[in-house]
């Protein structure tokens, strides 16, 4: 099991998007394997990604 911290307004994004389950297992595997730490780890993988999901769709 794997424990990913998010905030409010990334999980807001995801239900806004409709994101399936697979789509989001992905995105946040491939986050979880991140050499980076801590805010940094925050910021580059889980804001970006969902900057990023949330540009597409508007």
């Amino acid at each position: 099991m794997k424990i990913i911290p998010l905030e409010t307004e990334e999980i807001k994004t995801f239900l806004k998007l409709n994101t399936r389950y697979e789509e989001l297992y992905k995105l946040l595997d491939n986050i979880f394997k991140s050499d980076e730490e801590g805010y940094s780890w925050y910021q580059n993988g889980i804001v970006k990604e969902v900057n990023s999901l949330y540009s597409i769709d508007n």
